[in-house]
């Protein structure tokens, strides 16, 4: 904005891209707006190009823009496996557009409120990564085991977090092993 409405016309140059435009701010009034349209790039946290307006006394002022594209998230759900199955599986979906960056995802498992401590499953933690640009799904493996006594399903919870720019959609999901053998009451 103008500090007083302009008396005359006052021509404005602008680079958007690297392109040269200009704009005129029309006598009587203090400012005008110039609606510069971003495009996305398809990858999230690559920045847009800046516009720089040159001023008539030699200064310019640098816009910085915003990235058009929405933030990546990450999606892990409940899994239900059988005792005898070996293993259960976590797919851990990305969603969204690649990211700049590089995306890490820590999970580790807990026993879940109740269950003892002979579980039928190994803990696991560890950590997943999407390197700058890629997507897709990955997946988390727990071990099971089968030990023959008849028992109740057994729950498992399995809690995920990130330090990186990415929105995790729940950060804890459980694990249910259903038993090989029913308990007799």
């Amino acid at each position: 904005m103008l500090s007083a409405a302009a008396a005359t016309d006052i021509p404005v140059e602008y680079t958007v891209n690297g392109e040269l435009h200009t704009a005129t701010v029309p006598s009587g009034n203090g400012g005008f707006l110039i609606e510069a349209e971003t495009t996305s790039d398809g990858v999230y946290g690559s920045s847009a190009p800046d516009i720089t307006f040159a001023l008539r006394n030699g200064d310019s002022i640098t816009v910085e823009v915003g990235d058009a594209d929405p933030q990546p998230q990450i999606l892990v759900s409940d899994v239900v496996a059988n005792e005898e199955d070996g293993a259960l599986t976590f797919e851990v979906g990305y969603l969204g557009p690649p990211s700049a960056s590089l995306i890490s995802l820590n999970y580790a498992t807990a026993p879940a409120a109740g269950m003892n401590l002979f579980a039928d499953y190994d803990d696991t933690s560890g950590t997943l990564t999407w390197l700058p640009g890629e997507t897709g799904t990955k997946t988390i493996t727990v071990l099971l085991h089968d030990d023959d006594v008849p028992e109740l399903d057994e729950f498992f919870s399995l809690t995920v977090s990130t330090e990186s720019d990415v929105n995790l959609l729940d950060d804890r999901v459980f694990g249910t092993i259903l038993s090989a053998e029913a308990l007799v009451l």
